[in-house]
């Protein structure tokens, strides 16, 4: 597994696949290799999501170290690290095989490209409804260039009504 350190202190991690007359195959998590950057091994709770075209989900934050990748179609998946100041946007998709590690504390929110998606994302601790919080997508603070393929996302309710990052701070 190879890995590049983004701006928000992010991995993008690009494992070894291989491909024969069946299809493919890859490793889409390596304790070891987790290890050996001293990032946790042990991640309790594992989401699978199944979205449309146009859905959008987050901006989520919560204390969790979390490993996601794409199975299935293309997403725009936005990390946003508050203490560094800094923000990574990614086009991912099943064929680049692209597992990104996000940092506890960072944002991310995903938005699908494609005409569906299926992602996986696990985290390094249970899940806490008082610990996770909604930022407001569209937060002009945040700028984020969403490229969005209809003016109105698809949106849960959750994250309709979730707020900016300056009301969450007060």
């Amino acid at each position: 597994m190879k890995y590049l350190k983004t701006k928000t202190e992010a991995l993008v991690i690009t494992p070894k696949h291989f491909y024969d007359y069946r299809g493919y195959f890859f490793e889409s998590f390596n304790a070891p290799f987790f290890s050996e950057l001293n990032l946790p091994t042990d991640y309790p709770r594992e989401n699978s999501t199944l979205s449309m075209k146009n859905c959008l989900r987050g901006l989520y934050i919560d204390d969790s170290h979390k490993v996601f990748h794409v199975l299935q179609g293309r997403v725009f998946l936005v990390i946003v690290n508050f203490e560094r100041q800094t923000q990574d946007s990614f086009i991912l998709s099943e064929k680049k095989k692209q597992i990104i590690y996000i940092p506890p504390k960072c944002a991310y929110g995903i938005y699908t490209l494609s005409t569906i998606s299926r992602t996986s994302i696990k985290f390094s601790e249970p899940f806490d409804k008082d610990g996770e919080r909604s930022i407001l997508w569209k937060d002009d603070k945040l700028s984020i260039k969403w490229p969005l393929v209809e003016p109105h996302p698809i949106l849960s309710t959750k994250d309709a009504q979730a707020l900016p990052i300056q009301e969450l701070e007060e």
